[in-house]
């Protein structure tokens, strides 16, 4: 059977959206200035110095690893130290000095070109230097992921040294993709060249094990900062397609809404976010506002499809799914309710929550849409309870966690609760005739005028994130002055 033109461009549409990779990596040849570590302790007769190009010899890179302490990593709440799970060398950064300037030589331009959607590159972004790893013969670090450092961290880079090694190649995993980064082929002969790899932190990954050498890497954390023009760098190169998917986003999106037999009378897309994001861990602030400043902070395809809508001149929504499969437009504390005894009613009646009827895409025997999943107890809300219902038609199924809120939950017995969400794009699309006027008016503007609303976006934006700073500023003074060291080491050790 030959598809209809409306299943194969939502396919396509599907397609799209999973197909930029979470990372980009690459080389970039330098000085042999920038190879240059400093390291050691208070003790200044242990200090040493070591040159990190292709000619550093075995002793001194021996020496080096001698000077590091076993690499822990975190597990829970807890900093552990399991060789049968990670097995390396670490070093913290005020224990060395490195010339080495990663904003200096460029590559943080590289990893802004590479990693960000095109309507991020005026964006400056800000890396922190994090550790030191040495991986000697042996040495491995099974799949974990980065948490991160708050709220503006998006992703970490990876800077691997041109010791002689083999083996170590870094394997990296999102939504059932694989990609390797193999920096000892990479940089195979060339004594006085870096490898980086850059990623978001919501991506899996692991080190495999080291056949032979010292793989030495630095890691830093990589956060958004300010907004600022980003010239490109001439030395590097770039392993993975800039921007690969930002324009064929836009154009399957807009060939599918053009299509009169695609919801001809209109509805609610639906669109599961592909990266995770970093909300607290419960929500103890009923006024607090998950979606606040988060058009911001999106990561890769996220980014850019929230970007096509809006050049479309249609308003993508975030809303929060609950586990309940009830939708809300705000974020609800519980805890603020006392004794809860059915939260779907305290959704549906005091916080206008809507039961989700979902359809998902199908493709098969012809097919855009089936059922899907219903939770079991979704028809009494619409019954019994009294709920109104929001049907989505799911491009992309929601995944992912997003904020929670714990309750006392009262049955027999009082007991604690949590109320679990997901944050999701919302988007309704209006019958055919209407969005084509729309379509139209947006194909038919001025470079002029698109130049305007870019620069009226910008200035939304950075309004936005002054709003998103103050207002998770009293929550991160707080993570500050709780635990410090300790609950540092318990987040995740990076490679």
């Amino acid at each position: 059977m030959t598809e209809s033109t409306a299943l194969s461009l939502l396919r396509r549409l599907r397609e799209t959206l999973t197909a930029r990779s979470p990372y980009c990596s690459g080389t970039l040849e330098l000085s042999p200035a920038n190879f240059e570590l400093y390291y050691g302790k208070e003790d200044a007769s242990s200090n040493r110095f070591i040159n990190l190009s292709q000619t550093a010899n075995t002793e001194a890179l021996g020496k080096l690893a001698q000077a590091c302490d076993a690499a822990k990593f975190g597990r829970g709440t807890e900093t552990v130290l399991d060789e049968t799970y990670r097995k390396a060398g670490k070093m913290d950064a005020e224990r060395f000095v490195t010339r080495l300037d990663v904003e200096d030589i460029g590559l943080l331009k590289a990893v802004n070109l590479g990693l960000l959607p095109r309507r991020d590159h005026k964006l400056n972004i800000r890396a922190e230097l994090y550790k030191l790893n040495v991986y000697g013969e042996g040495a491995f670090f099974k799949p974990h992921r980065d948490t991160p450092r708050g709220k503006t961290m998006f992703g970490s880079l990876v800077v691997v040294f041109p010791t002689a090694h083999e083996g170590g190649a870094l394997v990296l995993r999102h939504r059932g993709d694989e990609w390797t980064f193999d920096s000892a082929a990479m940089l195979a002969g060339r004594a006085n060249s870096l490898a980086y790899v850059a990623f978001f932190s919501d991506v899996e990954h692991e080190v495999m094990p080291v056949v032979s050498g010292h793989r030495v890497t630095l890691t830093y954390n990589l956060y958004y900062g300010d907004r600022r023009k980003l010239a490109p760098t001439a030395r590097l190169k770039v392993r993975t397609p800039i921007n690969s998917n930002t324009y064929e986003v836009k154009d399957a999106l807009g060939a599918l809404l053009s299509d009169p037999t695609f919801m001809p009378e209109g509805g609610t897309l639906g669109f599961g976010l592909n990266h995770s994001y970093a909300f607290p861990a419960t929500c103890g602030d009923a006024d607090w506002n998950p979606f606040k400043g988060l058009s911001r902070w999106l990561k890769g395809s996220d980014a850019v499809l929230y970007k096509a809508w809006t050049a479309m001149g249609m308003e993508p929504k975030f809303r929060l799914v609950s586990e309940h499969d009830i939708v809300l437009d705000h974020m609800v504390n519980l805890a603020d309710w006392g004794q809860v005894e059915c939260v779907e009613r305290a959704l549906l009646k005091r916080h206008d929550g809507l039961v989700l009827k979902s359809k998902v895409f199908s493709g098969k025997d012809g097919a855009l849409w089936r059922e899907g999943d219903k939770y079991e107890d979704g028809d009494e809300y619409e019954g019994e309870i009294g709920g109104d219902s929001l049907t989505v038609y799911w491009v992309t199924n929601p995944s992912g966690g997003g904020p929670r809120s714990d309750y006392l939950h009262y049955g027999n017995e009082a007991s604690l609760g949590y109320f679990w969400t997901r944050v999701c794009i919302l988007v309704d699309v209006p019958g055919v005739d209407e969005r084509c006027k729309t379509l139209g008016r947006e194909s038919g503007k001025t470079a002029r005028e698109e130049e305007d609303e870019d620069e009226d976006e910008e200035a939304d934006e950075e309004e936005d994130e002054e709003q998103f700073k103050e207002q998770f500023e009293e929550e991160e003074d707080e993570d500050e002055n709780e635990g410090e060291d300790e609950e540092d080491e318990a987040k995740n050790e990076k490679d």
